[in-house]
């Protein structure tokens, strides 16, 4: 809380991220074509410990024009006192 959404708008899709999740839409017809959270986006990736599963908001989205890809990150930790990644 608040939501925290940041997005930006690649070659064929608009991604977005509100605090623990993630969105992507169609740039054609608006349609959202999938959606997850951090922590699956995370864990699909690989990752474990708190980038796995401690993914608690603040996301920031980039599509980079020169490489075609995504950036997109968000802070993780295990608690409320720390330590934080």
């Amino acid at each position: 809380m608040p939501p925290d959404p940041h997005g930006d708008v690649g070659v064929y899709h608009y991604v977005v991220a509100v605090n623990t999740a993630i969105g992507i839409f169609s740039k054609a017809t608006g349609a959202l074509e999938t959606w997850f959270s951090f922590d699956t986006f995370m864990q699909s990736a690989g990752m474990t410990g708190p980038c796995g599963t401690g993914n608690m908001g603040d996301p920031y989205v980039f599509y980079d024009r020169v490489s075609s890809r995504w950036f997109i990150t968000d802070f993780a930790w295990w608690s409320n006192t720390g330590p934080f990644y």
